[in-house]
């Protein structure tokens, strides 16, 4: 997952706005994971297209502040850089929910903040990296309600084990993942259509991950072989020969060319990738047809962001194709903590963070490394790293500058996390599977009845480690 901020301002000029509002609007926010723009993976989406970008806003300029996993996904709930979150990696020890809490980071995050502006903060589907069978309770704080994958089974689509509020965690038999993040969502947005209180709730389904560490994704059953006959585009760089490979910097110049087999293994891989989000566009269908039937509809954001994608969103402010929000008063500095090269504009702030026209303008990798610029990069002390290591340690990375950044790495917002080595999810008895794909036509509108009643939690050898 990597973070693109540009949803992020629209959201945080919502969230002071609310303040004031005698009628706040809610929020959806679907999240995907690992999701590609430059593949064409939206414009299979018809329900995305349909509902987000034909009636909303699509952001195609936005830009990730890492891209790496974990660390991505605290700097989005965060609001810092992934240096400053001190979460670097997906897993211990560099990163992963258990250094989010050890950082006491947990204690002031996305959450706390809408809760404080009024909403009802709610999550389904995969939190982090390393929510998991050893730490699901208690629950992760803020929210108002949370129902999260746990590890080791959040990249097994076809196993989905989940943790409600830090209950003890259930098996979720014979579905697929993606359909039993829906079906839970929709029944929380039927609960919290009819409460007074505004919501935000987040919908968060691993799809178009990978299953495990490299596998293909598992989509649901009645999607896959949607797409037989599409494949990676073979874009100039696609596969590059060997005389361009070796002009790379590091170990890519090792890289050797792929060979025909290689190649058909990634336009497998990326066919199960679009079976998958045809799962997500369930979600979105599903989830805009409860708010029209509650009549919340106009007075909902719906939005959708994913990795290395644009985010898209939708009224009730936003009108068809509007880049620019009437936000509050907003200092200057909460719109630097998401590291906007190019904020949207927010007329009413009470600092100028516009970015004007400029004749010299870098927009582009080959502008930045034109020779001109060679003696301003040339006056930057070259940096050391003594050891490769797993996580961040300010003095294995000399010099720092301006050398005071060596003392800030945002430790005034959070604890340190020297010394951390947490324990992993080993259970003695692994749960089976299902037994035949999930995801068929018979789970397309199933209800949360029909979900627990295959459901049941997992016994204590399930979740303790040997």
């Amino acid at each position: 997952m990597r973070f693109a901020a540009s949803f992020l301002v629209p959201l945080l000029c919502l969230v002071n706005n609310a303040r004031g509002s005698k009628s706040k609007p809610n929020i959806v926010f679907i999240f995907t994971d690992d999701q590609d723009y430059r593949h064409g993976s939206l414009d299979t989406q018809e329900a995305i297209q349909k509902h987000l970008v034909a009636e909303g806003t699509l952001f195609t300029n936005q830009y990730a502040t890492i891209a790496v996993c974990c660390p991505s996904r605290v700097s989005l709930m965060r609001g810092q850089l992934a240096h400053n979150t001190n979460n670097t990696a997906i897993s211990a020890p560099g990163g992963g929910y258990h250094k989010f809490v050890a950082a006491q980071e947990d204690g002031n995050y996305l959450p706390h903040w809408l809760k404080n502006a009024g909403y009802k903060a709610e999550y389904i589907g995969k939190l982090f990296n390393g929510n998991n069978l050893l730490n699901y309770s208690p629950a992760p704080k803020g929210w108002s309600h949370i129902d999260v994958l746990l590890d080791p089974y959040i990249n097994k689509h076809n196993s989905v084990v989940m943790s409600e509020n830090g209950k003890k965690p259930k098996w979720y038999r014979n579905y697929q993942q993606t359909d039993v993040i829906r079906i839970k969502a929709l029944d929380r947005l039927e609960k919290l259509a009819k409460k007074d209180d505004p919501f935000f709730l987040m919908i968060a389904p691993t799809a178009p991950h990978v299953e495990g560490l490299t596998g293909p994704p598992t989509p649901p059953s009645r999607y896959l072989d949607s797409f037989p006959n599409a494949t990676v585009s073979r874009t100039p760089n696609f596969n590059p020969a060997n005389e361009f490979q070796q002009g790379k910097p590091s170990w890519l110049k090792h890289l050797p060319k792929l060979n025909d087999t290689q190649e058909n293994d990634i336009d497998h891989l990326f066919r199960r990738r679009l079976d998958s989000l045809r799962g997500v566009d369930d979600i979105v269908e599903d989830v805009v047809e409860k708010l029209k039937k509650h009549k919340l509809l106009e007075n909902t954001y719906r939005g959708s962001l994913r990795v290395d994608e644009p985010c898209q969103l939708h009224k009730p402010r936003y009108q068809e194709g509007q880049v620019k929000a009437q936000c509050p008063p907003a200092s200057y500095k909460i719109l630097r903590r998401v590291n906007m090269s190019r904020p949207l504009e927010c007329p009413s702030a009470d600092q100028e963070v516009d970015q004007k026209a400029n004749s010299e303008e870098i927009e582009s990798l080959e502008d930045a490394l034109h020779p001109s610029y060679d003696a301003f990069f040339d006056s930057f002390p070259l940096v050391t790293i003594e050891e490769c290591m797993g996580y961040q340690l300010a003095s294995n990375e000399r010099p720092f500058c301006p050398e005071i950044a060596e003392s800030g790495l945002g430790l005034e917002h959070r604890a340190s996390t020297d010394n951390f080595d947490p324990i992993e999810p080993a259970p003695i008895l692994a749960i089976p599977g299902n037994p035949a794909r999930g995801g068929g036509w018979e789970h397309r509108h199933a209800t949360l009845k029909m979900l627990l009643g295959d459901a049941r939690e997992l016994t204590d050898d399930e979740i303790n480690n040997a």
